[in-house]
């Protein structure tokens, strides 16, 4: 009787632990897989059709030796299509810029492959472009077209995923204006985007700077060699209303950095999650004494203010009135700051046996003023017919270098960007004496190792 009784028993409390499993799974899985699957689906097409203006799909794109570039195509959804609308992205195609009108239509669907998947059934000119192997597009360089629906935010405005095929970032955001007009105030932020900058994270300043063709910012950490941009660590972003969107997190020093926003005075670039995090602009003599991405100043008739252009042909009529030099031989001027030594040079196309160098001491008193100091010596030499020497300063360039750079006195001159220059890379800037305001040059902050001008002539 006892072995019967604990035989019913086991078989009583199984049934139990059956049950009560039954229920317990009944309570997660209420419905089948395939419901399960189509209601996802369906919500993912709730969000995707509830807009007024359409989407910016963040596409992050292959680049060599780069991380990945963000393209940004704006693009619409109805039942059926999608439509994408001409943006940054599009406007550069060689194949169907001026042909495909202001947007292309196709079909579009969305299925279940690793989860919810949009995919873009149909071929059209603007999007499919890009991942086209038949281009010059490396074979492993291709975008995909498919794209999984990982999540979307709270107050749907943005959905985050991967692509399918090569599994990179990417994200869409719910445009707040027409897509013409979101593609102009979202461009307009690589204005802000420097080639060389900082960044203040975790209470460190880091050397930082934008490669705007690849959408990339890359930041030096400590112990990286800083002499090129290339050795940096590189984060994708894409440009949204005001700011810039990091699709490759930054995290440094126990910080975690998601966007930036640009701040009401436009100089610099705020964290969303940390206000004490941000990027700002180097100092502007940067431009003159360490960047090397804008080479020299170039330092002529062509860019002196009107003072300094009537020195300038004062000095090129000294050289002519000499006759050791004449002036039209003089094709090309400019300050140079290289391994850290400052000089005004000319000439530099007549190989360095015609160069004429005037080394310059400096020191910085402000983030836009040098002091500089010209200690009467000059890098080259000239021989008279009779066999004495003479340098380039007494055959008539003194006039030029005492009037700006009296032997042995400090002076000072200031670099400020022109009026109504962006303040992250000012276009033009204006050097000239502190002093002597009237005296003064306007340089393009951009290279110009080809530039050429008059220096003395008209």
């Amino acid at each position: 009787m006892k072995q019967i009784f604990y035989a019913l028993a086991l078989l009583t409390s199984l049934s139990i632990a059956f049950s009560a499993c039954d229920k317990f799974e009944d309570d997660l899985f209420d419905k089948d897989p395939a419901t399960r699957q189509d209601e996802q689906m369906a919500d993912f097409r709730r969000v995707l059709n509830n807009n007024n203006y359409g989407w910016a799909l963040y596409v992050s794109m292959p680049t060599y030796q780069h991380h990945p570039s963000c393209n940004v195509f704006a693009v619409r959804f109805d039942s059926i299509w999608s439509t994408f609308y001409s943006s940054s992205a599009t406007s550069s195609l060689p194949e169907y810029w001026g042909q495909t009108g202001d947007s292309v239509k196709s079909m579009y669907s969305l299925k279940m492959d690793n989860g919810v998947c949009l995919s873009f059934d149909t071929y059209n000119g603007y999007f499919h472009y890009y991942s086209d192997q038949s281009d010059y597009f490396a074979t492993d360089l291709q975008a995909d077209f498919e794209f999984v629906l990982d999540r979307y935010s709270q107050n749907e405005d943005t959905i985050f995923g991967y692509t399918k095929v090569k599994t990179l970032p990417y994200m869409m955001v719910k445009m707040d204006r027409p897509a013409d007009q979101y593609q102009v105030v979202t461009d307009a932020m690589d204005s802000y985007a420097p080639g060389s900058c900082k960044m203040h994270i975790a209470g460190e300043d880091l050397k930082a700077g934008f490669l705007v063709g690849y959408k990339n910012l890359g930041i030096f950490f400590p112990g990286d060699d800083e002499s090129s941009i290339e050795n940096s660590h590189y984060f994708t972003y894409g440009c949204v209303p005001g700011g810039i969107y990091m699709v490759e997190n930054i995290e440094y020093g126990g910080h975690h950095i998601t966007s930036f926003q640009l701040n009401e005075t436009k100089d610099r670039y705020v964290s969303k999650e940390n206000p004490d995090d941000y990027i700002y602009p180097n100092p502007i003599l940067d431009y003159l004494l360490r960047d090397r991405y804008n080479e020299t100043f170039y330092f002529g008739t062509v860019n002196a203010s009107p003072k300094m252009h009537e020195l300038l042909i004062e000095t090129g009529q000294a050289l002519d009135a000499d006759g050791r030099f004449t002036s039209d031989k003089f094709n090309r001027c400019q300050f140079s700051c290289e391994n850290g030594e400052l000089e005004l040079f000319f000439n530099r196309w007549e190989g360095t046996s015609r160069e004429v160098h005037f080394p310059l001491q400096y020191r910085e008193t402000s983030e836009s003023i040098v002091e500089m100091m010209w200690d009467g010596s000059e890098t080259s030499s000239r021989t008279n017919s009779d066999g004495t020497s003479y340098t380039a300063y007494e055959a008539g360039l003194h006039v030029l270098m005492d009037k700006l750079f009296p032997k042995d006195q400090w002076v000072a001159w200031s670099l400020v960007p022109a009026e109504g220059s962006n303040v992250w890379s000012p276009s033009t800037m204006v050097f000239g004496p502190v002093n002597d305001p009237d005296y003064y040059i306007t340089t393009d902050s951009y290279y110009q190792y080809y530039y050429y001008g008059k220096i003395f002539v008209d």
